[in-house]
This record gives structure tokens, sequence and C-alpha cells, in this order.
């Protein structure tokens, strides 16, 4: 695989992980919009190992803090 994110420089990374990095999409759908990059190359979510997958889930939830704390959405 070809990974693009391998390089993102320190000042875009909001939060990081063993595993996971947090960045505002350069490129966002909507306001808010982030990625969750994990670390390690993987081709889907099913390849993640069970502590990756774990970490996820607590990615998730401070992106979701991240969100909440700058945008306030409804």
């Amino acid at each position: 695989m070809n990974n693009p994110f391998v390089s993102i420089p320190e000042s875009r990374i909001l939060s990081e992980s063993d595993d996971f990095l947090i960045i505002k999409d350069i490129f966002p759908v909507s306001p808010g919009h982030m990625l969750i990059i994990s670390k390690r190359e993987a081709s889907d979510f099913f390849s993640l190992t069970d502590s990756e997958r774990s970490q996820l889930n607590k990615s998730i939830l401070i992106t979701k803090s991240l969100i909440e704390l700058e945008y306030k959405p409804d």
C-alpha cells in the first residue's frame, strides 16, 4: 500500500496515540470534518488488531470531543 499520510507535519496533528493520529481534513466535507489515521497500514477495519480496534474507539471519542469543543454542533 502507498500511504499518503505517513508524512503529516506535527503541526497538523490534533491528537495522537500509539496507533492513530487525528487531524482536520484539508478538504472538509463539512465544518469539523476530521480524519482518524492508522499509523500502521491496514487494508480495512477488519485488518486491525484487537488492540488497534480498542484504540480506534478511544480515538473516535476524542475526535467527538474536539468537534464539540470547537464547533458546538446541535
